[in-house]
């Protein structure tokens, strides 16, 4: 009982506050760089999870390209940071 009630409170609480918490410390870090104003901030998160959620749906190839993708893209900012 106690792994049934576990699996529905991943599923419904813990995994989703914690996408959401991540994309909306995402879209407060991109208001650095772009002028958002706290309704733009909100749209910014779910339009990332959209996004992301957009990804996941179309299959694993997909996923899997934009995986490498962002990885790539993080390596040559840190190879960029330490030519720098």
């Amino acid at each position: 009982m106690a792994g049934f009630l576990y699996g529905w409170t991943m599923l419904t609480t813990i995994n989703i506050g914690a996408l959401a918490a991540i994309a909306y410390v995402f879209a407060e870090y991109l208001s650095f760089f772009l002028p958002l104003t706290p309704v733009g901030v909100k749209l910014w998160a779910v339009g990332c999870i959209v996004a992301f959620s957009a990804v996941n749906y179309f299959g694993i190839k997909t996923g899997a390209f934009a995986q490498n993708t962002f990885t790539m893209l993080k390596v040559a900012a840190m190879v960029v940071l330490i030519a720098v």
